[in-house]
């Protein structure tokens, strides 16, 4: 028996790889009947790609899953780009998580009734943040004080706690 991506061939009893992108082929016929992530089953038995930043589509235009970082279009079938600093998203306004050195935040307006949930640029002083000013940690040369603000190092320091110093 042959892992996914081989089938058996029945002259030398080994694993030979299937066709390019096929995850599950035919030893007869050399047909895929499915095809790796990224790819779609054609009429023909072979495995084509789908359209750029999509995971899943039913055919080169039909995008049935974006890959991270790109959402669909509900007029279309195409993979637009998440907002920046948005890892996953589900719009253009609906940022779900985060890249890393953002925050998500959710603002509303109440003049065009219109909720948006985006991610926004940590302090330059934090490595990771839950708001425009709060820190949860700082980088290397930064410390944390006890009110949750990072402070600078002295000059010269590498890493520095606000409670040990240097």
């Amino acid at each position: 028996m042959c892992k996914g991506g081989y089938l058996l061939n029945v002259v030398n009893t080994s694993c030979v790889i299937c066709p390019n992108s096929c995850l599950i082929c035919d030893s007869s016929s050399n047909i895929c009947s499915a095809c790796i992530e990224g790819f779609f089953l054609n009429s023909s038995g072979l495995c084509s790609p789908c359209s750029a930043n999509c995971a899943a589509c039913a055919s080169t235009n039909d995008c049935l899953e974006c890959a991270v970082g790109f959402y669909n279009n509900l007029y279309s079938t195409l993979c637009i780009n998440c907002p920046v600093g948005c890892y996953h998203c589900s719009s253009a306004q609906i940022c779900v998580s985060c890249e890393s050195g953002y925050y998500l935040s959710n603002s509303s307006s109440s003049t065009q009734q219109q909720y948006s949930q985006l991610c926004y640029k940590c302090p330059s002083y934090c490595l990771t943040c839950n708001g425009p000013s709060q820190c949860t940690t700082c980088l290397s040369q930064y410390s944390m004080n006890n009110l949750g603000t990072c402070v600078a190092c002295s000059e010269g320091c590498l890493i520095c706690e606000m409670t040990k110093g240097c």
